[in-house]
C-alpha cells in the first residue's frame, strides 16, 4: 500500500512539473482559445479527485471567489468591455492555482524542485546538442540556429525556465560539478538579455541578504563568498565579448542593444518645441508623433506601459481581469496613427499588434487589468518581502530567490496567468512569506 502510494505522489509531480512545458508540446487552438490539453486535463482530474476539501477551507474559498468574480464583472462591465475575457481567463486560474497550492501544500519545495532539476538536466542536455548540430547547419526545433531553446517555443523561456535551477547550484556552491557547468553553458546559448536583467538582479538581492543578515557577519571569510558575483561577472563578459564578435546573430534583442546606435528616433520637428512638464508627459505617453522605437522587444515594452498609463486614466480600478487586449486596442485607435512608417505593410500591421494578447509583461499586465489595487497591493508586497527577507535562513533564500527569479523575469517578458508553472512561482513566494509553518514542515 506504502509503494502504491509512493508511486501516484511521484506521478503527480512528475506530470505536475511536466505541465510547465507542456504548452510547447500539447497547445491547441480551440474555438479562438489556446489550450495546453496536457495542462488543463491534468489539473481538472487533479481538481475534481484527488483534493480532499474540508468545510471550513470551502467557506472561506467560496467566499473569496464570489467577491472576486461579482467585482471583475463589475469592473468589466464599467469599462463596456464584454465578459468572454474574463470567463476565459477565471476558469483556468481556478483550477490551476487551486490544484498548485494543495500540491505545494502536500508535498513540499524540496520534492518539486527534485523533479524539476532533473527536467532542466535533461531539456539542457537536448539544447547542448541544438548547438552542437548547429556546426553542421542543422537546426532541430529551434526558433534560431545558434541560440538554445530545447523544446521551448523560444530561447529567453527556456532560459526562464532552468534559472531557478541555475541560481539553486551557483548559491549553494561547494565545488565544481558536470551538472552546473551543463546548467551555465545552456543558459549562456539562451543570449536573452530578460534572463540575463533577472540572473543579474537575484545575485544582487542574494548579496544584499548576506550583507544584512545577522547570522552571517563574517562571510567574507569564506572561500566560497563570492562565488555567485564573479560567475555572474564571467557570464556578463562573455556573453558581451561573444556578441560583439560573433558572425551568427543578426537579430534578437541583446544583439540590437550591443550593436545598434540608438533604439529611439526622435521627431525633432516636435521634441524640439517648448514644454513643461506636464505636456512633455502627454507627449511622450500619448503623442504616437513624438518618437519611434526601432527594436520590436523594447517597443512592446514602452507600448504596454502607454496602455498600462491609458487604463488608470480611464478607469483607476483597471481594465479587468481578462480584457486587457480590449484595453490595448482602445488606446491604439484614439492614439496610434503610425506617423513612422515601416519598411511594409506586414511590418506595419505586426508592430500595430505586437503583444496585443500578452501585454509583454505580467507586471504590466496586472497593472493594466487590476489598476490601483494591484498597486496598492504591490507596494505593501515589497514592504512585506523588505521585513522578512534579510532574516532568512540559507535554505530558505536560496528557495525564495531561486522561485523569485522567474517573477523578476515576468515583469519585464511573458504575461500569462499559467505558462511555465507561473501558479507554482508565484504561491511559492506566497508560502514562504507567510506560511513558515508550511516551509518548515516536515514531508517525509
Amino acid at each position: 500500500m506504502i509503494n502504491n502510494l509512493e508511486k501516484k505522489d511521484s506521478i503527480i509531480l512528475f506530470f505536475f512539473v511536466l505541465t510547465f512545458i507542456s504548452s510547447s508540446i500539447f497547445e491547441k487552438n480551440l474555438f479562438g482559445i489556446s489550450i495546453d490539453l496536457f495542462a488543463n486535463i491534468f489539473f481538472i482530474i487533479y481538481f475534481i479527485f484527488i483534493i480532499k476539501w474540508s468545510q471550513s477551507f470551502i467557506k472561506k474559498y467560496v467566499y473569496l471567489l464570489c467577491t472576486f468574480i461579482f467585482f471583475q464583472l463589475f469592473i468589466c462591465k464599467l469599462n463596456d468591455y464584454s465578459f468572454f475575457g474574463l470567463t476565459k481567463q477565471i476558469v483556468p486560474i481556478l483550477i490551476i492555482y487551486t490544484s498548485t497550492y494543495f500540491i505545494i501544500i502536500n508535498y513540499g519545495f524540496k520534492r518539486i524542485f527534485i523533479i524539476y532539476e532533473n527536467i532542466v538536466i535533461l531539456l539542457c542536455l537536448f539544447g547542448i546538442i541544438q548547438i552542437f548540430l548547429n556546426y553542421f547547419d542543422i537546426s532541430i526545433y529551434q526558433k534560431e540556429q545558434w541560440r538554445m531553446n530545447s523544446f521551448l517555443r523560444e530561447p529567453s523561456h527556456f532560459g526562464m525556465f532552468i534559472l531557478p535551477i541555475v541560481l539553486k547550484y551557483i548559491f549553494e556552491f561547494k565545488k565544481l560539478n558536470i551538472k552546473l557547468l551543463i546548467l551555465l553553458f545552456s543558459l549562456f546559448w539562451t543570449l536573452s538579455v530578460s534572463v540575463i536583467f533577472s540572473l543579474f538582479i537575484s545575485v544582487v538581492l542574494f548579496y544584499v541578504w548576506k550583507s544584512f543578515n545577522p547570522e552571517n557577519k563574517f562571510f567574507l571569510k569564506s572561500k566560497n563568498s563570492f562565488f555567485s558575483i564573479i560567475v555572474t561577472i564571467i557570464f556578463l563578459i562573455i556573453t558581451f565579448y561573444y556578441m560583439n564578435y560573433s558572425n551568427h546573430h543578426d537579430s534578437g534583442t541583446l544583439n540590437s542593444l550591443i550593436n545598434s546606435q540608438t533604439q529611439f528616433v526622435i521627431n525633432d520637428e516636435i521634441t524640439n518645441r517648448e514644454y513643461n512638464f506636464i505636456q512633455l508627459f502627454n507627449n511622450i505617453i500619448f503623442n504616437d508623433e513624438f518618437y519611434y522605437v526601432v527594436q520590436l522587444s523594447i517597443h512592446s515594452v514602452t507600448s504596454i506601459i502607454k496602455v498600462a498609463i491609458n487604463t488608470l486614466y480611464q478607469n483607476p480600478f483597471g481594465a479587468g481581469l481578462g480584457s486587457n487586449e480590449e484595453a490595448f486596442y482602445l488606446f491604439k485607435e484614439i492614439y496610434v496613427n503610425n506617423t513612422f512608417m515601416p519598411a511594409s505593410e506586414d511590418h506595419l500591421i505586426k508592430r500595430f499588434n505586437f503583444a496585443s494578447k500578452s501585454s509583454q509583461s505580467l507586471l504590466l499586465r496586472m497593472i493594466i487589468e487590476f489598476g490601483i489595487i494591484f498597486i496598492i497591493f504591490l507596494f505593501i508586497l515589497i514592504l512585506k518581502i523588505i521585513q522578512k527577507f534579510i532574516f532568512f535562513k540559507k535554505e530558505k533564500v536560496i528557495i525564495f530567490l531561486s522561485l523569485f527569479s522567474v517573477i523578476i523575469f515576468k515583469t519585464i517578458k511573458l504575461a500569462s496567468y499559467i505558462d511555465y508553472g507561473t501558479g507554482f512561482f508565484l504561491i511559492s513566494i506566497f508560502i514562504i512569506l507567510f506560511k513558515d509553518n508550511e516551509f518548515n514542515r516536515d514531508f517525509n
